[in-house]
């Protein structure tokens, strides 16, 4: 019988295994890719893993190519340095403001 604390160290397990054998160049790829096309929404889940190492990004929506909604905005990715995205990884959600956007913050209580 698996408790629940035995099904989160055994996924954290596979999580750092699978991150061990991710490519490199692989991420920067992606890096470069957020960087040249604007990437506005490149967050965890928007990147698949694959079992050999490669990095699949996906729902590339918010790009300067191809904005659903028209207005302008701010590269965020979690693969470039700066970035909202990449500093909520880095040192933990809690710690910033979780908005690109001031008008769809929620207002604090």
């Amino acid at each position: 019988m698996v408790i629940d604390g035995d099904l989160k160290v055994a996924r954290a397990r596979a999580m750092v295994h699978r991150m061990r054998q991710l490519d490199s160049r692989a991420i920067l790829r992606a890096a470069i890719f957020d960087l040249l096309f604007a990437s506005g929404d490149r967050h965890l889940e928007h990147v698949m893993l694959r079992e050999e190492g490669a990095i699949t990004l996906i729902d590339n929506a918010h790009t300067v190519l191809m904005n659903p909604y028209n207005y302008r905005h701010t590269t965020n990715s979690l693969f470039l340095p700066g970035t909202n995205f990449y500093e909520r990884n880095r040192v933990g959600f809690p710690f910033l403001h979780c908005c690109t956007l001031r008008s769809t913050c929620p207002v604090p209580k």
